[in-house]
């Protein structure tokens, strides 16, 4: 419960009093915020002891130290962080600059894992590459999303999706569904990645004011028309943004936070890291959808999978028209391969992101980067940040037994289109098919 919300102020102050009292050297605590949960510390200027080994430097002198510091919160019945981010050296004395504590165990002491990091190990080396990794992945992660949605067409495009394809109709109304059986209480709300509007303008319709945030001005300017239009743009504000950074918004900010259709996923290697930011400025509720891993791999075994949902094969929408004319070019094409498959499955990247990076670098408009989370991975980051009564579905799970022509013949019908989406709700709401939904992993929990 450390990493919980609500707990981390008293746990960083209980942290505090018994490293002080085991005679650790550390920061200053300077000042509290409660209402914002924010602690001030004394900052200590030096280098940290990871710099040092990353730059061949010795800290053999600060070896003797930090076992001092083992000797002390051993007796103290603690172990500390020993990782060497968290020593910085300032005139010869090293100071710990984290106040993390936790009850004492061997496997965690300084001599049987903090001291792999203390020098040029194969566990520093691998670190080092991992992390250089996904820095280089930062820098592109939010430019390549701004490329692909900032594209001129993407407005009018994503505005007819529910026109185009059966899946989003299945999805988007899985969706409604539960938002208008969520609001109780709710008077403000924030959408990441809100699109065209088809969410915050549903909740501004309510009488909710909505925070607007997406990173695309053309899905922006579609939404504020839109809005205008059905009367409810004065409940609504738009922002453009990237989830990579809501520092701009306090803790606890909106009634209800969410985000669908998988702007999350979009944020890799981010992607923990935004859910936590969104869990964050939630005050009571959030709902989130996300690319479901256990859903999209079996695409990798069909190319034209995208066929089964067309609704109208007479539609001008481009994409619609590239997997009819495409259909026997990818079948004849299409070569099973095991081992893209099994690396899909197990790292949660279906594409390249060498090859993505380097197509951006080309000028091109490739698709972003996507993570695909598995269920229980997800239930366990949304508790890991303090959601309670999470609960999840798979929409799409339903609807992707059922082939093209018989899906096209019940949403032509009007009451048998309602009758199918009704019963979609309850089948994909089954937790035994939640990570078979086509595409995306739904998720709703509280913040209590």
């Amino acid at each position: 419960e450390y990493y919980a919300f609500g707990n981390k102020i008293e746990a960083e102050k209980n942290d505090y009093r018994r490293l002080k009292d085991a005679g650790i050297r550390i920061p200053l605590m300077l000042s509290i915020d409660e209402d914002s949960e924010r602690i001030v510390k004394e900052y200590i200027e030096g280098p940290t002891i990871f710099d040092m080994v990353r730059d061949e430097i010795s800290v053999e002198p600060y070896i003797t130290q930090v076992r001092e510091m083992t000797d002390a919160t051993k007796k103290a019945g603690l172990n500390i962080d020993y990782f060497p981010t968290n020593f910085v050296v300032k005139d010869s004395l090293i100071y710990y600059v984290d106040y993390e504590c936790n009850q004492y165990m061997d496997e965690w002491n300084f001599e049987n894992w903090g001291i792999k990091y203390w020098s040029k190990t194969p566990e520093f080396i691998q670190y080092v590459k991992e992390h250089k990794e996904n820095n280089m992945m930062d820098s592109y992660s939010t430019k390549i999303s701004e490329r692909m949605w900032n594209q001129p067409d993407k407005g009018e495009l994503e505005a007819e999706r529910e026109n185009t394809f059966i899946d989003d109709i299945v999805q988007k109304a899985h969706i409604e569904r539960e938002l208008l059986h969520s609001l109780d209480g709710i008077r403000t709300a924030f959408d990441g990645g809100a699109g065209c509007g088809r969410f915050s303008i549903l909740l501004a319709k309510q009488g909710i004011h909505v925070t607007h945030f997406d990173i695309s001005q053309p899905m922006i300017n579609k939404a504020k028309e839109i809005a205008e239009r059905e009367g409810v743009a004065d409940r609504i504000t738009f922002v453009k943004g990237a989830l990579e950074d809501l520092s701009a918004y306090a803790d606890r900010s909106f009634d209800l936070v969410m985000s669908f259709d998988a702007p999350i996923s979009y944020t890799y290697p981010n992607q923990e890291k935004v859910i936590g930011e969104l869990v964050r400025i939630a005050d009571k509720r959030i709902m989130i959808s996300v690319s479901s891993r256990l859903g999209s791999v079996p695409y990798l075994a069909n190319p034209i999978q995208k066929n089964q949902f067309i609704l109208d094969k007479n539609s001008k929408d481009p994409w619609v028209q590239w997997c009819l004319s495409s259909r026997e070019q990818m079948i004849d094409g299409f070569a099973f391969n095991k081992e893209s498959v099994v690396n899909a499955y197990e790292t949660g990247l279906l594409g390249d992101v060498e090859e993505t990076k380097e197509a951006y670098d080309r000028g091109e408009s490739p698709w972003c980067v996507t993570y695909h989370f598995m269920p229980d991975e997800l239930k366990g980051i949304l508790e890991k940040y303090g959601v309670k009564n999470i609960s999840l579905a798979g929409p799409g799970a339903f609807a992707r037994t059922i082939p093209n022509e018989i899906l096209v013949k019940i949403m032509n019908d009007p009451k048998k289109r309602a009758d199918f989406l009704d019963f979609c709700h309850m089948y994909d709401s089954n937790p035994y098919v939640c990570g078979m939904g086509k595409d995306n992993l739904f998720a709703k929990g509280e913040r209590l």
